[in-house]
């Protein structure tokens, strides 16, 4: 039986919205226009083409020992695992290691994952859980080291919810020196040779800079820097919960074209003419 494609295109776009607006652990990037296909009771027999999409998952890396495994502490500094037992993960309870992520990379590339999105934070003092100044972006790190590696791509959200987001021009520059770093890795993820850049809040952002022309000045250095080191253009995706007088303009300020500017077609970008 023939598909209809406007509908499955319809359904794919809209899942595209609300996996991005509910900040889903899922994310869809789109590579081209073509039909949203994965696996599933309907779907074409697999080819050896590239699929027109690539499927990830946000990756919290939170997860170390020392100098205390203050993620399995709870009130009282009790481990709270006996009384969850239904939270095991498949992979046992674990810390952070770089065997870890090796497997991790293993399991997910057979389970039909492409990428991980990293949850990078800017290096502040040890908060409430002692080991999070060093540890914090181990997950990136030991994805990078992997000898794995070669079977997915990553990217990574810059986390600015406090007490982690950058007020300061030299900490900007320094953030995104990294991620600048970042985009040179083969396995870095670019939809159209645009490497995928993810802000965690963008309203959090422009509280942090104070008002809208200072965060689309921001946005705008990353964009030269890129520039200057080889990338003509970003793809740039930022979270956005709604609050009730909102009109949601807050989202524009990360935009390079108007048909950019809502916070689902920053997905859809990836098929629009590159003009700079």
């Amino acid at each position: 039986m023939k598909r209809d494609s406007s509908k499955t295109t319809s359904r794919c776009i809209t899942r595209r919205a609300n996996l991005v607006s509910l900040a889903a652990v899922l994310l869809l990037v789109s590579i081209s226009g073509g039909m949203c296909r994965r696996a599933g009771a309907d779907a074409p027999q697999k080819s050896t083409s590239a699929p027109p999409y690539l499927v990830g998952a946000y990756y919290y890396d939170g997860w170390w020992r020392h100098p205390v495994p203050a993620h399995y502490l709870g009130k009282q500094n009790r481990d709270w695992r006996p009384y969850y037992p239904n939270r095991e993960l498949a992979l046992g309870w674990y810390n952070d290691t770089q065997q870890g992520m090796n497997r991790e990379i293993l399991q997910a590339s057979a389970g039909g994952l492409d990428f991980f999105v990293f949850d990078w934070y800017t290096r502040r003092p040890d908060g409430p859980y002692p080991g999070s100044a060093k540890n914090h972006n181990n997950g990136v790190r030991f994805f990078r080291n992997s000898p794995n590696k070669q079977r997915m791509k990553f990217s990574v959200l810059y986390v600015n919810h406090d007490p982690y987001g950058i007020t300061t021009d030299a900490e900007w520059e320094n953030a995104t020196d990294r991620w600048i770093e970042y985009f040179h890795d083969p396995q870095y993820v670019k939809v159209g040779g645009k490497p995928v850049l993810i802000i965690y809040s963008a309203r959090k952002m422009q509280e942090q800079w104070g008002s809208g022309d200072k965060v689309r000045r921001m946005v705008q250095r990353l964009r030269d820097k890129a520039r200057a080191a080889g990338f003509p253009r970003l793809l740039i995706g930022t979270g956005y919960v709604y609050q009730a007088g909102s009109n949601g303009a807050e989202v524009n300020l990360f935009a390079d074209s108007a048909r950019c500017g809502r916070i689902w077609d920053w997905l859809r970008c990836s098929t629009a003419t590159t003009t700079t």
